[in-house]
């Protein structure tokens, strides 16, 4: 945790340094609803840079001049705003699949509001849910680092999410992990992407023709059947109490 220990809130060197070495900003003690909100957007903007770059936007944004950068963090801040609301309601849950799925929605439709991206791969969508449940669940997860949400945590710690990319996909799956849960977990496959032989895999694979659908290609149906998948092998394999341990 990058929170400090000490009872006057006054951070060591290495926690002024982790702190700035994540987020970009001093290190500071939220001591407000509006300092807390404030940090959310500052997890939330760290977390764009973990799905950045499975991110295409249109001609008219890219590049580096001064303009174009401009327009680009105006989006992103945009969709930020959009993510701390979110998560405010996520953090009084009693329902957390059921608002996590909606703060996903509305990420998606905010995102696709501002007309930025385009599809990449020849794949129809500009920004999928696997993008959305990256971004939220990567926001969530610095929130949990900073160590100033332990109580509101500690409640939802046993229905929490975890961030979906391929290091989590091949750790659920590999046969040389000893954290493995299943082979079925990792291999998810809808109409618009299959891997080119359509045979099913055994483990995830980022190889040619038995590739493995990637997380930011995934949607809705494809991210439930992953967390469904993962929690009742979790059951079968106690190798945890819940995800987030996991």
């Amino acid at each position: 945790m990058l929170k400090s220990s000490k009872k006057n809130n006054t951070a060591s060197e290495l926690e002024k340094f982790l702190w700035y070495s994540y987020f970009s900003v001093p290190y500071f003690v939220p001591e407000s609803d509006k300092d807390k909100e404030t940090l959310i957007g500052i997890c939330a903007d760290r977390a764009y840079l973990d799905l950045s770059r499975r991110l295409v936007f249109k001609e008219e944004y890219k590049g580096d001049s001064k303009k174009k950068k401009h327009l680009r963090q105006e989006f992103r801040s945009k969709i930020c705003k959009t993510i701390i609301g979110q998560v405010n309601i996520l953090l009084k849950s009693n329902a957390f699949d059921d608002n996590h799925k909606t703060a996903c929605e509305a990420i998606i439709k905010e995102v696709n509001k501002e007309d930025v991206l385009q599809p990449c791969d020849g794949f129809d969508e500009a920004f999928t849910y696997g993008h959305a449940q990256k971004w939220l669940n990567m926001t969530l997860k610095y929130m949990r680092l900073t160590g100033f949400w332990d109580d509101e945590f500690k409640r939802l710690k046993s229905v929490m999410h975890i961030p979906v990319d391929s290091y989590i996909l091949k750790a659920a799956s590999s046969s040389e992990n000893k954290y493995r849960m299943d082979a079925k977990i990792a291999p998810a496959y809808h109409d618009t992407y299959k891997c080119k032989n359509n045979k099913p895999l055994t483990e995830y694979s980022e190889d040619g023709a038995n590739k493995s659908q990637p997380w930011s290609k995934w949607n809705k149906g494809d991210y439930k059947k992953f967390l469904d998948a993962i929690r009742d092998a979790l059951k079968k394999k106690p190798l945890a109490s819940s995800l987030v341990e996991w």
